[in-house]
């Protein structure tokens, strides 16, 4: 007997499932899972910004954030916006000057700015987790017989 394929709303409600479990490799799988889609929803949306700021793995919560950052969770927030482009350009502005003030960490002012800026480029991410930085190997040097 053939496998019923699932409809996007099953799979949306798998994956918010997954995303809600206390297993960590659980909710990365779930994150690996919903980047692989082209489809979301605004409650899912909602739940990455949870698991962003408060998710207690590092690892779920940066990739909670990377995840915000992609096309369609920008056109979600697009369709989810009411303000104007002058009033969310005034917000962003306001953003930067919590930021400098310190009332935003890194991971909020990343959340806002692209709440309010997704028809602009993503700004830079802060990675924690860098990847070491390697010097180009150079030639081995022949000595001279």
């Amino acid at each position: 007997m053939a496998e019923i394929e699932k409809t996007p709303k099953e799979i949306l409600a798998e994956i918010q499932y997954d995303l809600n479990t206390s297993d960590v490799e659980k909710r990365m799988a779930a994150l690996m899972r919903l980047r692989e889609l082209s489809y979301s929803h605004a409650p899912l949306m909602r739940k990455l910004e949870r698991m962003a700021l408060d998710d207690e793995s590092e690892a779920v919560r940066e990739m909670a954030l990377d995840t915000l950052r992609m096309p369609i969770y920008r056109r979600i927030q697009q369709k989810q916006s009411t303000h104007s482009p002058r009033e969310r350009k005034l917000l962003l502005k306001e953003i930067e000057i919590w930021k400098q003030d310190g009332l935003l960490d890194e991971t909020r002012t990343l959340m806002l700015r692209d709440r309010y800026a997704f028809d602009m480029p993503p700004a830079a991410a802060k990675k924690s987790v860098a990847a070491p930085k390697v010097a180009p190997a150079k030639p081995a040097r022949i000595p001279k017989a």
